[in-house]
């Protein structure tokens, strides 16, 4: 049996390919959807979900115009099979960043697992 929860990868390029490119869905109902909304449930907003001053600088930078098609053995899901198999989306993350750092490059996982969170902030956003 397989671990995980079959195409969790592609949830986010999925999303965005269908939904805001296709113009299903505008970029800020994209974002309050997929961040923003979450992060107010779970009462950490604005430390997440936001770019401003005293929030942790978590982002995915996306290459527009890569188109990629989901199938067995994407890049870090070992599972046997995904409901996403055979979808091409236009647009894949290339570049992850957390904490201001980088933490995945191309397929390239830079980060440790497990990362402690870091003290809360002082003086940011309230």
């Amino acid at each position: 049996m397989s671990p995980g929860v079959p195409g969790t990868e592609a949830r986010l390029p999925l999303a965005l390919s269908e939904g805001v490119n296709r113009r299903r869905l505008d970029i800020n109902a994209f974002m309050a959807v997929q961040a923003i909304n979450a992060m107010r449930i779970y009462r950490i907003y604005p430390r997440k979900g936001t770019i401003t001053t005293g929030s942790d600088a978590d982002l995915a930078i996306r290459i527009p115009v890569r188109r990629f098609m989901i199938g067995m053995g994407m890049p870090h899901e070992p599972l046997n099979d995904t409901p996403c198999k055979g979808f091409e989306v236009e647009g894949w993350p290339d570049t992850m960043i957390s904490r201001g750092k980088d933490i995945v490059e191309g397929t390239r996982v830079l980060a440790d697992c497990g990362r402690p969170d870091p003290p809360p902030a002082t003086g940011g956003p309230s």
